[in-house]
């Protein structure tokens, strides 16, 4: 039983406390399980930001593997880290072409029409 269900449960029983008050004292009321290890917190969206626009080097093998991990889960981001790549890429090289669009020099390229 998840504490959202405790709560619904609760609050049907006639509870009119927040949602809150009932994890905070499950928190410090109820005993734990012996090797109990909560999950970690979701990354925040300035943490994937931050991992997807810093240079790859830069990051430590804990970034590298949570940025693996959200990349893996949302199709989404996986796009916008491969157009930041590029586009670090061609700042840095002052050259070349984006990968991801048909092969224009940088000043004419744009972004893919899946992204409009």
């Amino acid at each position: 039983m998840t504490i959202l269900d405790l709560h619904r449960e609760v609050t049907v029983g006639g509870f009119r406390g927040q949602y809150s008050l009932v994890r905070d004292w499950i928190r410090r009321d109820l005993p734990q399980q012996e090797g109990f290890i909560p999950a970690a917190p979701p990354p925040s969206v300035r943490q994937v930001t931050g991992w997807i626009t810093r240079h790859p080097a830069t990051l430590t093998e804990v970034e590298k593997l949570r940025r693996k991990a959200v990349l893996d889960r949302c199709p989404e981001p996986v796009s916008a880290a491969e157009l930041t790549s590029s586009f670090a890429e061609m700042l840095t090289t002052l050259s070349g072409t984006c990968r991801h669009v048909s092969r224009r020099p940088v000043m004419c390229g744009s972004a893919p029409a899946r992204l409009a």
